[in-house]
């Protein structure tokens, strides 16, 4: 934090700086503007307009408003940012940001709530609570993000069956004995390791589902995959506001 404000307040000392070195080049410009007016009215013959006429352009072409109203301008908009949230480090970013056109977010946990929901099932025979309640079960002892959200999720479809002879398989999922079968729940690297496709019934929704950027955990009863589930983190309900307040 010490840092940070010592490079605001460099960058605050830099555009006060360069405001005086303005100031400066403008006051010459202005005395010499008074100076032709006043010499201007001379050659006329009129010595009380061109006293008049001088002192009117020094007035208004002095620039102290300049140096006054620079440094004025960003101690009021730095503070009004800190109010909301926002540190402002360098002060002539102040002045860069009217040619912003487009704004970068951390998605997670920033436009997100950092908490994955299941947002789709798909089965290949058409029963998407039976294998939502399937992984479900699979997942019941494994602590990942995902897991939990699969187990919410089922919970919420019915009773999850109970399931024996957990394992987590790293990089590749988890797998465990529900019913008397092995069923397992992983994604891509687990497929390729047992060298299974997604059928073809199924095959849309899951690339529809990759291609915005779920998270596609695939169900595998025995050797056959009977389904697959599409994780999406939540979005928080302001992030909608926050981002139309931004255009």
């Amino acid at each position: 934090i010490r840092r940070l404000v010592a490079d605001a307040q460099a960058s605050r000392s830099r555009a006060q700086a360069l405001a005086d070195r303005a100031a400066a080049v403008l006051f010459f410009v202005a005395l010499g503007a008074g100076i032709i007016t006043f010499a201007s009215w001379l050659i006329a013959d009129d010595a009380d307009q061109a006293i008049e006429s001088s002192v009117s352009v020094l007035v208004i072409a002095c620039p102290h408003a300049l140096g006054l109203a620079i440094p004025l301008v960003i101690s009021l908009s730095t503070a009004m940012s800190a109010r909301s949230g926002i540190l402002v480090k360098d002060r002539l970013a102040l002045e860069r940001m009217r040619t912003v056109d487009a704004v970068l977010f951390d998605k997670t946990g920033t436009l997100t709530q950092g908490r994955p929901a299941v947002h789709e099932v798909a089965s290949i025979r058409g029963d998407d609570d039976a294998v939502l309640l399937l992984a479900a079960a699979v997942e019941g002892e494994s602590e990942h993000p995902l897991a939990r959200a699969i187990v919410a999720a089922g919970r919420d479809r019915g009773e999850v069956p109970e399931a024996s002879g957990f394992r987590s398989i790293a990089g590749r999922g988890v797998e465990a004995e529900v019913d008397g079968r092995r069923v397992a729940v992983g994604g891509p690297a687990m497929l390729d390791e047992r060298g299974l496709e997604i059928p073809g019934s199924i095959a849309g929704s899951v690339e529809k589902w990759r291609d915005r950027g779920a998270t596609v955990l695939t169900v595998i009863d025995g050797a056959e995959v009977v389904g697959a589930t599409a994780l999406e983190d939540v979005v928080r309900p302001e992030s909608r506001a926050a981002i139309d307040a931004l255009h």
